[in-house]
């Protein structure tokens, strides 16, 4: 079957100017740098990685907040940046986002129902006004909140309610791919699980596809299907969520399986599994992006920049060590 969305040696590279208002470029920010991905349809797939490895720039090119330097993102066998206007439409009919900030991402002036109707008026969906608000209704009862909530602003509502509605606005249009940018991470504990569980009904229920993106590990273990783990603009390894956290071939990845927090009763805390900070994007290290890090790393491993090879069945690595 073919895959809903692909991602070939995608790249974006943003240009870095000086000179005041003579704007010279002088050097290139490689956000992303040669990135592949597959994601099936109705599977959940998680990008993991640190800050400055790239997740979001790569969220924002599927959404087509971001044009790509270069490479493809293919939804549905048709490549985006070939998309017409016409087709473009269809495309963001196709792939809707739900961010990190829910109260920034509402309009404070406008309430709930407008907000959770807005994608049907803005693609022109053959509805009355009765229409749009029937389904409206349907909707805020199916994400958790009351009818009630559709005549309330934003501020009246908390950070999970907050988090309900722009689910609601994001599944309205029925898209085959949702786009999570950290949807739990600015919410209390308490409220993580219910959100997560949430998107879990909907998924079993309409069959949407998710791709997340959190720094949270164990929100990644418990939700996706499969998982890359990327470091400055690369994925170093990708696979099932069930290989990759059980069996972590790539050092960096152990290393960030290590750092995660456990509930272990009188365990001595451990010095930091992994030592120093993210490299620079616009003076990568030669050869593995990793090595200035790796406890483990050898010559070749400054010279050479290694490939993803197939460890075990659906499970890819980029290490000249494994």
């Amino acid at each position: 079957m073919e895959p809903l969305l692909e991602l070939r040696q995608v790249k974006k590279h943003f240009p870095i100017y000086s000179g005041g208002l003579l704007r010279t470029q002088h050097r290139l920010l490689k956000a992303l740098d040669g990135v592949n991905l597959s994601l099936e349809r109705g599977a959940c797939f998680g990008i993991a990685g640190e800050s400055g490895s790239g997740k979001t720039t790569l969220a924002r090119l599927v959404l087509l907040l971001e044009r790509a330097t270069s490479g493809e993102i293919v939804l549905d066998g048709k490549n985006a940046a070939r998309l017409t206007n016409k087709e473009t439409a269809w495309y963001r009919t196709r792939v809707q986002a739900v961010f990190q900030d829910a109260a920034s991402s509402l309009n404070p002036r406008m309430r709930v129902i407008d907000i959770i109707s807005e994608p049907l008026e803005i693609q022109r969906e053959k509805l009355d006004r009765h229409q749009i608000e029937l389904r409206t209704e349907q909707l805020i009862r199916r994400v958790g909140l009351s009818a009630a909530t559709l005549r309330m602003y934003p501020h009246e509502l908390s950070g999970g309610q907050k988090q309900r509605v722009a689910i609601a606005r994001a599944i309205i249009l029925h898209p085959a791919l949702v786009v999570l940018d950290e949807p739990v991470s600015a919410l209390d504990v308490s409220i993580r699980a219910q959100i997560l569980n949430l998107l879990a009904d909907i998924q079993a229920a309409e069959g949407i596809s998710y791709l997340i993106i959190a720094h949270d590990l164990a929100v990644l273990q418990n939700v996706t299907t499969q998982i890359a783990v990327m470091y400055l603009g690369r994925v170093v390894e990708t696979g099932n969520t069930d290989s990759v956290f059980n069996d972590p071939r790539h050092l960096y990845t152990q290393a960030l399986l290590a750092a995660v927090p456990r509930p272990e009763p009188g365990r001595v805390k451990r010095a930091p599994a992994l030592s120093g900070e993210i490299g620079n994007a616009m003076d990568l290290p030669t050869g593995c992006r990793f090595h200035p890090r790796c406890p483990q790393a050898q010559a070749m491993c400054s010279q050479i920049e290694p490939l993803l090879k197939t460890i075990k069945p659906e499970h890819q690595t980029a290490c000249h060590l494994v």
